[in-house]
């Protein structure tokens, strides 16, 4: 478990900064495109709070699947092209 944690705070941390950087200036560039339209709609910081539970799900699925297929019934055997064991 220990290993899991350290694993999704290595993906969750430079994503978190990124969305830090990215935040004002995307609102800035999105206030400032949506100027042009005659109709306008509100950019709420819900917005961007999605945006970066997004990336978090996104990023962090390769590590909850490795949980996932960890914890797995199954038998291993070696498969013959290589040295690798794979899931039967």
């Amino acid at each position: 478990m220990d290993i899991l944690r350290m694993l999704l705070w290595q993906f969750s941390t430079p994503i978190l900064w990124a969305n830090l950087l990215a935040w004002p200036v995307s609102a800035l560039l999105l206030r400032r495109w949506l100027e042009g339209f005659p109709e306008h709609i509100n950019l709420g910081l819900l917005t961007f709070v999605a945006a970066g539970v997004l990336t978090l799900v996104i990023a962090s699925s390769p590590s909850l699947h490795t949980r996932s297929s960890s914890r797995a019934p199954g038998q291993w055997r070696r498969c013959a092209m290589s040295s690798a064991f794979i899931a039967s």
